[in-house]
């Protein structure tokens, strides 16, 4: 928690010949919150009837680690060598700290779409913690869609344990995972729907999508919520014969699936909402242009489409409310 500065006022008009002053005493500029905080006023006594009869002060109350790392401490109080307050140094603060407060990140990549920013790439997520960054698809379907997993070329082994899918991996340039501790943060501020865009190795795109879309967090073993689908891809996640709808997250070192194996163990060893294994396996061995004599369910894998012995060359899961 911090205090703002206290703001400075300029002295009164001077006294006309009545004695009395020409007009109201000017007020400070309004102050602007930093989204969250809370606005806490009181008013003080004036300490001389040469200055102002009452001062306001305005105090924010937020936490250093709500903020980005460039922006904890800004606006504290400064002291000078004597002890006292240094009025001109606590407003200058004050101004970087609100300044700055306008630089924070959005919330999602549908918000940077709809303040202006419509290039597709690497940004700033401010609902995750410090420094957590997702790649932004602003061209497709309208843009505002924030990538959640990509696969494109095998760059990046999907082959991980618990621990690496819940805090994410990969980069976000190129493959990644985002994490399912920040899916959870993500899909659970607001209600989002999901895209996946599948390729394959003729370059033939197809879509699947969602219009609900939500994971739980670890102590429910980061269980999704998936339904509503439409597209061209086929449904192979919120089926009525194999849903990922309701499951529990599973990893090579974790067993949350629903059959009697270890689904993960056995194809691939990647993470993913498995049913009895499922009919989508996105994170899945990349093995390259096998065609439809690739391994069977170990490769990335939509069977309402291709399949369980075709890996695709490209997908990505993305997310938008």
């Amino acid at each position: 928690m911090y205090e703002q500065a206290e703001p400075v006022r300029p002295p009164f008009p001077r006294p006309g010949r009545s004695g009395q002053t020409s007009g109201p005493p000017p007020q400070p500029p309004p102050v602007r919150l930093p989204k969250g905080a809370s606005d806490q006023r009181q008013q003080d006594e004036g300490t001389s009837p040469n200055t102002y009869a009452k001062a306001e002060r305005v105090y924010y109350t937020i936490k250093d680690e709500d903020l980005p790392p460039s922006l904890r401490g800004v606006g504290r109080q400064q002291q000078s060598p004597q002890g006292e307050r240094d009025l001109d140094k606590e407003c200058s603060g004050t101004a970087a700290l609100e300044q700055r407060l306008d630089k924070l990140p959005e919330e999602d990549c549908a918000e940077y779409h709809s303040s202006g920013s419509t290039t597709s790439g690497v940004y700033s997520i401010g609902i995750l913690p410090a420094d957590m960054e997702a790649f932004c698809d602003m061209d497709t379907a309208g843009g505002g869609w924030t990538v959640i997993q990509r696969r494109q070329d095998g760059s990046v082994p999907f082959n991980r344990n618990w621990e690496e899918y819940k805090l994410g991996f990969g980069n976000k340039n190129g493959e990644y995972w985002l994490g399912n501790e920040n899916i959870h943060l993500l899909t659970n501020q607001k209600n989002y729907r999901m895209r996946i865009d599948l390729v394959d190795w003729n370059n033939e795109l197809r879509y699947a999508e969602y219009s609900t879309f939500r994971v739980s967090g670890e102590s429910d073993g980061y269980l999704l919520h998936i339904s509503g689908y439409s597209g061209t891809a086929g449904d192979a996640m919120a089926n009525k014969h194999h849903s990922s709808n309701g499951q529990r997250f599973s990893t090579v070192d974790r067993d949350n699936d629903d059959w009697s194996g270890h689904c993960s163990q056995l194809y691939g060893q990647g993470g993913w909402w498995f049913e009895n294994c499922g009919a989508s396996y996105l994170n899945g061995r990349y093995l390259g242009n096998c065609g439809s004599s690739c391994s069977g369910g170990q490769g990335v894998l939509w069977y309402r489409w291709k399949g369980w012995s075709y890996s695709l060359k490209s997908v990505s899961m993305k997310i938008r409310p």
